[in-house]
């Protein structure tokens, strides 16, 4: 993209993903990464999608650690169905989640 013609990096811009699932949207910061000028830190608790954040970014583009980031404490931990790449530590509010179209559904346990 031209924009990126009126900066000069000296070096990557790292970029950190806390809960990177990839659902359905592409993330804003894919075309720094399609474009080198990027590397990925990516946490994803979830083992299921790490394969597939490694196939839409690319081995040499990515570090993935398969870890929830919490407070340490012994926690359940709510799995949704896979194709909701949700997962949390906390229970899911279906109040929070009626908020956005068709989350309800994704935030089943």
């Amino acid at each position: 993209m031209k924009i990126f013609n009126l900066f000069e990096f000296d070096a990557e811009i790292e970029v950190m993903d806390v809960g990177a699932a990839s659902i359905a949207e592409t993330p804003i910061y894919k075309i720094l990464l399609d474009n080198k000028m990027a590397h990925l830190t990516a946490f994803d608790g979830d083992e299921r999608q790490i394969e597939k954040l490694e196939e839409m970014y690319g081995k040499d583009n990515v570090t993935i650690f398969n870890y929830f980031l919490f407070d340490g404490g012994k926690h359940p931990v709510y799995l949704c169905s896979p194709a909701s790449g949700m997962t949390s530590i906390f229970k899911p509010k279906i109040e929070a989640l009626n908020f956005f179209n068709g989350f309800s559904n994704f935030g089943n346990v």
